[in-house]
Order: C-alpha cells, then structure tokens, then sequence
C-alpha cells in the first residue's frame, strides 16, 4: 500500500470519529434541551427566589461543625450572606448557591504533638475552613506543636450540574451534609418540587440529608462492624508509622550527636 492510500485511510479515520463526535453533541444538546432544561430553568427559579427571602427574612441558623480534631465539642457558627449565581439566557448548564457561616469570635488552640497538629491541620484543609496555623519546631526543624488561630467563615456551596453526556442532573454539597463534600446523581424526572423543598430544609438545617438512607438493622450492624475495623486498621497504620518516625528520629539525633563527638575529637587531635 502506498503512502498516499495510507494517508487516505487516515483520512477516512479521522473523518468518522470527527462525524461520530458530532453526532453525540448534536444528540446530548436534544436530549439536554427536551429533558434537562427544563428542570434547570426551574431550579434557577426556585433557588433565586429562595435566596432573596433567606437574605431578606435573615433566619438564625446557627449549624455546629467538627472543626477541632478528638474535641469532645463541636464550634458553633453564624450561617448568613446567602447568593444565587446561575448561567444566564436559555442554556442553563449549571446553578450555584453559596452561603457564609461565621464564627462568633476567633478563637486558638494550641497543640502539643506532630500527630495532633497533623490531623487538625487535615481536618480544616478537608473543611477549607480558614485559618492560621503557627509551628513550633524543635532543634531538627520538625513540627513539636502549634497554635491554631480560627478565622472562618466556612463556605457553603449548593451547585446543581446538568450532564447531558450521563443524561442526569448532578447536586454536589460542600460543608452542609455530615460529611464535608457529598455528590448526588438524579434523573431529571427526581429533581421535582420535593426535591428542591428538601434542599432548602437540608441548606436552613431542617434536614440532615438530602437523601436518606434505610437500611436494616443488620445491614447498619455489618456496616457499623466494617468501620469499627477500618478506624482499627488506620490507628494500627498511625502508630506504626509513628513508631516508625520515632525510631528514624531516634537515628538521625545518635548520628548528630556521633558527628558532633566526631567533630570535637577532630579538634583536639588538630591542636
């Protein structure tokens, strides 16, 4: 076979994926115009109007979050400021709601392990909770402790996704949930008025989830079983990597002080 037939099967290739590809936009636009803007246009209605009464009535909702690592408290917040923020025009694509909560007052901790300085610090980054983190270090530049200074506010983002490729609406919560990021996937036809309502209860804290699950008593027994033995796996993993990081601490300070007798031993032979 020739150069230029090669290159023309080349061609061809090209050409089919380049008309399969349009083909899928042109069928994802279809299906995103009859199925799923409608349910956006909607969503946009209700949020905007949900958001301008919230700002206008100022309800006191005071949510508590996890924000201090092994505290047998939770930090209680101010939520406020809420906005709506969504695609403009006809295709609408994606909607976003944020709100603020606010601490009281800025308040410290002081820590005095690696570890407890380690886990704290992963808490507030999982949290995206601001922050100022202040380290003291030792005579080796490791972390010995640290003084943890909360500012806030803590975000709250409500975003609804139209995916015409998966032909379902994506509800992604940050901070509102028991957990810090959740992701729910919905058929068009499930994102209706009760759903929505459901939202606003879960965002003023009415609800605790958007979507509860029930399970039996002995699917919760083997699911309680599961994550006592997970939480037992990371506690044996932390404290053989502490053992570990303790004895390779351990070496490297005998070392130090090896090359400091070392190096006096040196001075006095040099004299």
């Amino acid at each position: 076979m020739s150069l230029l037939d090669n290159l023309d099967l080349e061609v061809d290739r090209i050409k089919a994926e380049q008309a399969e590809q349009e083909r899928a936009r042109a069928e994802q636009q279809l299906y995103y115009s009859q199925h799923l803007k409608p349910v956006m246009v909607r969503a946009r209605t209700y949020l905007k109007e949900l958001v301008e009464k919230l700002q206008l009535v100022g309800p006191d909702i005071r949510p508590v979050y996890p924000l201090i690592a092994r505290a047998p408290h939770d930090v209680t917040l101010q939520q406020k400021n809420y906005r709506c923020r969504a695609d403009d025009g006809q295709d609408i694509r994606r909607v976003d709601l944020f709100c603020e909560c606010h601490l009281p007052n800025p308040f410290e901790i002081d820590l005095g392990s690696q570890a407890k300085v380690q886990r704290q610090a992963d808490l507030l980054q999982e949290y995206d909770f601001p922050h100022h983190q202040k380290n003291r270090l030792d005579d080796f530049y490791e972390v010995r402790g640290a003084r943890f200074i909360f500012e806030g506010p803590l975000l709250v983002h409500v975003r609804l996704r139209a995916a015409a490729e998966d032909r379902c609406i994506y509800i992604e919560l940050r901070n509102l949930e028991s957990r810090p990021l959740s992701k729910y996937k919905f058929s068009p036809e499930a994102v209706d008025e009760q759903l929505l309502e459901r939202l606003a209860r879960v965002l003023v804290r009415e609800e605790r989830l958007l979507v509860e699950s029930e399970v039996d008593g002995s699917t919760r027994k083997d699911l309680q079983e599961q994550l006592l033995q997970e939480r037992l796996q990371q506690h044996r993993d932390m404290q053989a990597a502490l053992a570990e990081r303790e004895v390779y601490e351990e070496s490297r300070r005998n070392q130090t002080i090896l090359d400091k007798l070392k190096g006096a031993l040196a001075d006095k032979l040099a004299r």
